[in-house]
C-alpha cells in the first residue's frame, strides 16, 4: 500500500512543481546553452566550453557592472529592512482599524502601475469621435 504524504509536503508539492517548471528548468536550459560556443555567422556550435564565463570574469567592464549590481542590490535590501521592519512592527502592534489603513497605504503604490496601464489602454482603445 502507498504511504500518504505528510500534510505539509502535500501542500507544498504544487508550488514546487510550478517553481521547477517555471524557474528552475528554464534556468538550467539557459545555463547549458551558455556553455556552448557561439559564432556570429554560424550560430550555436557543437562544442562545450567555459570561454564565455572566462571572458566575463577577466573583463574589467563586466566585473565593474557585476560589482555595481551587487552593491545596489545589497543597498536596496538594507534600506528595505530598515524601513520595512519598523513598519511591520507598527502594523502588528496597532489596532485592527489602523492595521487596515497601514496595509492599504503599503499596497496602493504597488497597484499604481496597473491603474496607469489600464488608463493607457482605455485611451488607446477608445472610439474615435468623428
Amino acid at each position: 500500500m502507498a504511504k500518504a504524504l505528510p500534510r505539509g509536503a502535500a501542500l507544498i508539492t504544487p508550488v514546487l512543481v510550478l517553481l521547477v517548471a517555471g524557474f528552475l528548468a528554464p534556468s538550467l536550459i539557459m545555463f547549458a546553452l551558455s556553455l556552448r560556443n557561439y559564432d556570429g555567422l554560424s550560430g550555436m556550435g557543437d562544442s562545450w566550453t567555459l570561454v564565455n564565463y572566462l571572458s566575463i570574469l577577466s573583463d574589467g567592464y563586466y566585473l565593474e557592472i557585476i560589482a555595481r549590481t551587487l552593491l545596489l542590490g545589497f543597498g536596496v535590501a538594507l534600506v528595505s529592512l530598515i524601513l520595512g521592519f519598523p513598519l511591520a512592527l507598527f502594523i502588528l502592534r496597532t489596532t485592527p482599524r489602523m492595521q487596515t489603513v497601514a496595509l492599504l497605504l503599503v499596497i496602493f503604490p504597488l497597484l499604481l502601475n496597473i491603474v496607469v496601464r489600464s488608463f493607457g489602454w482605455m485611451v488607446i482603445l477608445r472610439r474615435k469621435a468623428s
